[in-house]
């Protein structure tokens, strides 16, 4: 399969597994899973070694890519309060809706913060998660092959 049909199926399978679903835990826990893709396809393409980085956690591969500016800094900090959001819901039963809404308010980008205006939680959610992949997407298709 090409990169260029991975990727398209990538984001095909996301949107058919996003439709219709409402619940705030999954669409935190999934669209946090595809971040994670495209750190790793980031990582990919401009490590060497990548094997080796591939063993660390979410929040370190962010940190080595912000390291070596491949992420930058308003993206590595609205990416943190996602992965922050995403620790949330996976350690808490109960979250209020106000606080998942106060971490998307901490929100820099200008596409995240567009997507404050949208009328609902979950689809202000969906847009603030999904404009920082399309950040991560733009990094991944426009940097060069460093390895």
């Amino acid at each position: 399969m090409s990169k260029k049909a991975d990727i398209g199926d990538t984001y095909a399978r996301m949107v058919k597994e996003l439709n219709g679903v409402h619940d705030m835990r999954y669409i935190v826990v999934m669209l946090h899973l595809y971040l994670e893709f495209w750190l790793d396809k980031i990582i990919e393409k401009k490590c060497k070694n990548s094997k080796k980085i591939m063993e660390f956690n979410f929040f370190q591969k962010l940190r080595i890519l912000n390291g070596f500016d491949i992420v930058p800094d308003e993206l590595f900090h609205d990416i943190k309060v996602i992965n922050e959001l995403r620790n949330t819901f996976a350690h808490e039963l109960d979250i209020p809706e106000n606080e998942i809404d106060t971490k998307l308010i901490q929100l820099k980008t200008a596409n995240s913060k567009k997507a404050l205006d949208s009328p609902t939680l979950h689809v202000r959610l969906i847009i603030s998660i999904t404009a920082l992949m399309g950040e991560l997407f733009s990094i991944y298709v426009t940097s060069d092959n460093s390895k």
